[in-house]
């Protein structure tokens, strides 16, 4: 029974959090005006592997972390914070593999 309510209880956050993040998106500046598609930015590839996948042809997905560098060691350059800027949505794996992943949600975090 408590098993039950449990799961429910994440159920219903999760898609809480995924209705607010939909209806804070329409309408709003981040999506290009010329593909009409949700700008996205991922940390490093599994991350925006998946973000492309799931969006599909709704989302423009772009990749921090270029091939080969180490996620752990990595400091965006001014044009990696220029898209995060302009992105709605920033995907980070968290847990401090990023290690300016708390910088970046500090900064974009209002």
């Amino acid at each position: 029974m408590r098993k039950n309510v449990i799961i429910s209880l994440v159920v219903a956050i999760v898609v809480i959090g995924l209705a607010l993040v939909l209806m804070r998106t329409v309408g709003h500046p981040s999506r290009s005006v010329k593909s009409g598609k949700l700008q996205a930015v991922a940390s490093f590839y599994p991350l925006y592997f998946f973000s492309r996948e799931i969006g599909g042809d709704k989302a423009d997905v772009t990749n921090i972390v270029p091939a080969g560098a180490e996620p752990h060691d990595y400091e965006p350059t001014p044009q990696d914070m220029a898209k995060m800027e302009s992105c709605k949505i920033i995907i980070l794996n968290g847990g401090g593999l990023e290690a300016w992943g708390d910088n970046i949600s500090l900064l974009y975090s209002s």
